[in-house]
């Protein structure tokens, strides 16, 4: 049944299995069509193999199904990044922006897509806007370190990749390596 189905998404998403979670995902689909959960997973699944072309349109269809979902927003400017469609993204995270003007990571992610097309200037300004809303964002500051890189700041660059490693969780980038740390 349906619930089962997306059980067994959920089971191959958190394994990792992509191809298994993908099927699954078309599976549901096929029940549900307009399933926002679904679709997302469906998303997800070909943007963990780096097929954004073919995340595009199952984002944007759980986009219309959800579209007070930040997060599937965020996945779906992220997919039009990885398949070089700069100036839909660049749209997308300014109108998230307009909405919010204090969200540091919709100015985060438009910094990436401004310095994805070769705006650096304007990606400049809307990582250092992002830092002012959350200096302690480590991903921000990896974002940051790439301006700075990039410029030839390497001093600032090196600065700001150490704040971001600093600022990591490990509990949220690595589960495991986290429970071994704190059992020590």
């Amino acid at each position: 049944d349906f619930s089962t189905i997306c059980i067994a998404a959920e089971v191959y998403r958190r394994l990792a299995d992509w191809a298994g979670c993908e099927q699954t995902a078309l599976r549901g689909l096929a029940v549900e069509p307009a399933d926002p959960w679904l679709l997302r997973v469906l998303g997800q699944s070909r943007t963990a193999r780096h097929d954004w072309a073919a995340a595009i349109e199952p984002l944007r269809a759980a986009a219309r199904a959800d579209p007070g979902s930040r997060l599937i927003r965020r996945e779906l400017m992220d997919a039009l990044v990885g398949d070089h469609r700069f100036d839909e993204a660049i749209d997308l995270y300014r109108r998230a922006v307009a909405v919010d003007a204090d969200d540091a990571e919709a100015w985060g992610g438009l910094a990436r897509a401004l310095r994805s097309a070769g705006r650096v200037d304007a990606g400049m300004q809307a990582v250092g806007r992002a830092l002012e809303l959350d200096p302690d964002d480590e991903w921000l500051h990896r974002i940051q370190s790439g301006f700075d890189w990039n410029a030839g700041r390497f001093q600032e660059a090196l600065e700001a990749s150490r704040r971001s490693t600093e600022l990591i969780r490990p509990d949220t980038i690595f589960p495991a390596r986290a429970w071994a740390v704190r059992s020590e």
